[in-house]
């Protein structure tokens, strides 16, 4: 399991835990996410990066000075959703996997390394 570092904050959770809709929780865990950067604070949260928000906090945590570490899990059945992996670590040696959703360029903005293996 990783590591949870700082605050965890998914909207699933405040759902359950406030008795919200499922719009009011996911605007209640952006603004959750978008004040902990504001004050310098660490968090985690999950996300499929199905859509452009979570990817412009993601930059934007970056931009802030924010180390993003990106962990990808894997389903055991391919029919639940297209997963893939596009980024990986191994000792000093860094790795990435583009795809229709992600171009190298895509990756290299993201993570800020430009020197990959091939």
């Amino acid at each position: 399991m990783a590591k949870i570092v700082g605050e965890y904050i998914n909207a699933d959770d405040i759902k359950r835990t406030t008795l919200c809709s499922d719009l009011e929780a996911a605007i209640k865990a952006e603004e959750l996410r978008e004040k902990m950067i504001a004050e310098r604070k660490n968090f985690t949260f999950e996300t499929v990066l199905s859509t452009e928000r979570n990817l412009l906090l993601l930059r934007n945590a970056k931009a802030q000075g924010y180390f993003v570490r990106g962990i990808y899990v894997l389903t055991s059945n391919v029919n639940i959703n297209e997963p893939f992996r596009i980024f990986k670590k191994r000792k000093d040696i860094f790795y990435r996997w583009s795809n229709k959703y992600w171009s190298n360029d895509d990756i290299e903005r993201l993570t800020d390394v430009i020197d990959f293996q091939v």
